[in-house]
């Protein structure tokens, strides 16, 4: 697939448009909104408490590769149980993801 850049940022956005075409997803704690946010500052990804009216979780536009899993469990994680402190969470997020890309486990991206 050739490479897309975002029109103002210049950054490689093809994996984090792939996510896009998920916009919403059913976790224990209920429908979350999957939303990649260009203006997502000081972190890589977020996840609402399950309490919010419309719970979403927010991935940073142009993460790819690794970083992208690892962002996408962690905050798949705190949708599902969102009690855990966020070094548990991280913790696992990172060993997860890494042994999945050691496995090969990919997006596949289609032109």
């Amino acid at each position: 697939m050739k490479a897309k850049k975002h029109k103002t940022t210049g950054i490689d956005t093809r994996e984090t448009d792939k996510v896009k075409e998920i916009k919403t997803h059913v976790f224990p704690q209920g429908r979350y909104y999957i939303v990649v946010d260009k203006n997502l500052k000081n972190c890589r990804g977020s996840c609402e408490e399950p309490a919010a009216k419309r719970k979403t979780i927010r991935v940073k536009e142009g993460l790819k590769g690794e970083e992208l899993l690892n962002v996408l469990i962690d905050e798949s994680t705190h949708a599902t149980w969102w009690a855990l402190e966020n070094d548990a969470v991280s913790a696992f997020s990172d060993s997860l993801s890494h042994y999945l890309w050691k496995l090969g486990y990919r997006l596949v991206l289609k032109d």
